[in-house]
């Protein structure tokens, strides 16, 4: 993948493609909001040697999660936060219902499970379409990923991918190891491995990330991420991107990322650059303004480079608005239209309270969604 295509240091929901308006029914806080697409690398790698199957953990969470019950019947869900996506129908000229999120919350809002579902106009009812599922350690850190998709022809959800978390003495997360799950095999593959070090400060310092090559039995090196401080420790104000070479047996620059913030430590502007060796420079490709009332992210804007007339043009922009206790009520995305030279809306997110479920709601719940 190309270094301005990949959002390693902005963590974020990426918006659908097609025309849609979003209705939550969640209370968001823009700074939750933005650390998702802050510096939280949270990748890294089992410290511990590991075979390519991977059978325990998998199996162990396979097990906890039935494949065939609703979640509300193995999980005590007290809050769920509902997400319908409306997609534009272009012969009608109108929006029409397409996919609902509900995500699963236990007390204290710990996120347990994610369910999408996709609108049959024919039967209209709701149908099965993906899930995750999310397990926690006794101190409240996240362990496993376990990320599945229905089967209507057996009736039943099946595996896709598995990411398993491990941490330091420190707490802080050391390794994110990902997994596929092979049908014909029955099992857990170990495919991705993220490390992380932090320096003395116990900030992000190294991110390592090492691939499996099944036909070897061995993991290789693939990217790293260099954080640099230039007062040695707070916010991160470089990143060096870099890739292996297998033939020199070295790392090669890739990529650079340059970052601004404010006096309240909101990131005001991330500069991104890919390294270009014929020219023997850097060359600028991605760049994102911020801007903010308080700490709530009020504006971003994605330009891109324009490289013959040296300039960056508008490409995305998203607007945030807030309620008066600061979460957010609504979010538009605009297009920049360069013949008309202004934005264009594309995408409308409205977001209200988060819903409080009882154990006589959830019955119904089951029977009509067979989450």
């Amino acid at each position: 993948m190309g270094l301005n295509n990949e959002r390693p240091l902005r963590i974020f929901e990426i918006l659908k493609n097609t025309f849609n308006i979003k209705i939550k029914t969640m209370k968001k806080q823009v700074n939750k909001s933005w650390q998702r697409r802050s510096i939280i690398l949270a990748i890294q790698v089992v410290v511990l040697t590991l075979a390519f199957s991977f059978n325990g953990l998998g199996q162990e969470i396979s097990q906890r999660i039935s494949d065939t019950e609703s979640l509300f019947k193995q999980m005590e869900v007290q809050l769920v936060d509902t997400n319908f996506t409306h997609k534009w129908n272009q012969d009608s000229s109108r929006w029409e219902l397409y996919n609902r999120e509900i995500d699963l919350y236990k007390k204290g809002q710990l996120l347990v499970g994610i369910l999408n579902e996709r609108w049959n106009d024919e039967s209209l009812e709701w149908e099965n379409f993906e899930r995750t599922v999310k397990s926690y350690n006794e101190k409240g850190r996240q362990i496993e990923n376990l990320h599945q998709k229905w089967e209507p022809g057996q009736n039943k959800w099946v595996n896709l991918q598995l990411k398993t978390f491990t941490y330091d003495r420190l707490g802080n997360k050391s390794e994110i190891l990902y997994h596929e799950w092979q049908q014909a095999a029955g099992q857990w593959f170990s495919t991705v491995r993220y490390l992380i070090e932090y320096n003395m400060y116990g900030e992000q310092k190294e991110v390592l990330i090492r691939v499996y090559s099944p036909s070897t039995e061995t993991w290789s090196n693939d990217t790293r991420y260099t954080f640099i401080y230039h007062d040695g420790y707070g916010l991160p104000d470089e990143a060096l991107v870099e890739s292996w070479n297998d033939f020199t047996e070295s790392w090669s620059s890739r990529g650079k990322y340059a970052m601004r913030y404010d006096f309240r430590g909101n990131k005001t502007q991330e500069t991104r650059a890919t390294w270009n060796d014929s020219m023997d420079e850097w060359i600028n490709g991605l760049r994102y303004l911020m801007d903010y009332e308080k700490r709530n992210l009020t504006t971003e804007i994605e330009q891109r480079w324009d490289y013959r007339a040296s300039s960056w043009n508008n490409a995305i922009r998203n607007l945030f608005t807030y309620d008066d206790q600061g979460d957010m009520k609504q979010m538009v995305e605009e297009r920049w239209n360069r013949d008309a030279s202004n934005w264009e809306t594309k995408n409308i997110f409205l977001y209200s309270d988060i819903r409080e479920i009882d154990q006589e709601e959830k019955p119904e719940e089951q029977s009509q969604d067979n989450n």
